[in-house]
């Protein structure tokens, strides 16, 4: 067993595994990336109807936004954006920047924001020629690019890195989903990411990350899922050769709001596109 509680790189390596479990530990497929607990940032309940002529699309990562300048009741146009799925999602859904161009006249149901005037999460869009985009959901007779890289299109992959660790770097896409290391000298001060008390890697080919001192929060609003300060997440990650997949065993305790362990497994493929904040569209 080779622990690595000194290796920074570790460490952030496993905070930013923790941050994507907080999505797929609890959020089932096809939810992840619904405005990331929408209820936080939008009103579900108030449901905003928006007609009018797009301005601008922001075709980016986290998000996209879409400009719109929509005509009120009493006529008066009036600036608006919308809140979509981030770029990478929406490629893998069928859109190309030009599906929302300036100029559309549209009609976008969503919605509202809570703390920003003119501000809305898209449901559904209507275009000009009466076709529904709905949110989370593909375009109709859209050509989709791959999501997964082929077998032969995939690089060269070694099994380990050059400092012996298990090679889990990349760009994965989820597929499906649905020992212990030793706990750091005193309590951590609890932060939202929580700290990755501590990594191991368990026989040179799996990394078990053992995660501690969470704030306590509304985890996923959506579904009314609470975590406490004693949430405790051991997660084991490996690279399975045979399917080239990404696999996560994970167990999540919390006292308070669990009234027993909950367990689970996500496969993740490598991407054929890697996830970027700005989309350059060629």
């Amino acid at each position: 067993m080779f622990k690595m509680m000194s290796d920074t790189r570790t460490e952030l390596l496993g905070r930013s595994l923790f941050l994507l479990v907080v999505l797929l530990v609890l959020v089932p497929d096809g939810e992840a990336d619904a405005h990331h607990g929408a209820a936080a940032h939008f009103d579900l309940d108030d449901v905003v109807t928006l007609e009018g002529m797009i301005t601008e699309l922001q075709f980016v990562n986290p998000d996209a936004w879409v400009h719109i300048d929509a005509v009120d009741d009493g006529g008066v146009a009036q600036s608006w954006r919308c809140e979509l799925s981030g770029a990478t999602q929406l490629i893998r859904r069928g859109w190309i920047p030009e599906t929302l161009a300036p100029g559309q006249t549209v009609k976008i149901v969503g919605e509202r924001a809570r703390r920003e005037e003119n501000a809305c999460a898209m449901r559904t869009i209507v275009l000009t020629d009466g076709k529904l985009i709905e949110s989370g959901l593909g375009i109709e007779g859209a050509v989709i690019p791959a999501t997964v890289v082929s077998a032969a299109g995939a690089a060269p992959r070694p099994k380990y890195l050059d400092n012996g660790q298990p090679n889990l770097s990349g760009a994965w896409v989820s597929r499906s989903g649905g020992g212990t290391g030793n706990v750091n000298n005193g309590l951590p001060e609890p932060s939202a990411a929580g700290l990755a008390a501590s990594e191991e890697f368990n026989f040179r080919d799996v990394l078990i990350v053992d995660t501690v001192g969470l704030l306590p929060r509304a985890l996923i609003p959506r579904a009314e899922v609470m975590i406490s300060g004693q949430t405790h997440i051991l997660e084991r990650f490996e690279y399975d050769e045979a399917e080239r997949a990404l696999i996560r065993h994970y167990t999540v305790t919390d006292p308070l709001y669990l009234e027993k362990p909950y367990s689970g497994v996500n496969v993740s493929d490598i991407a054929a596109q890697q996830y970027r904040r700005s989309i350059v569209w060629i």
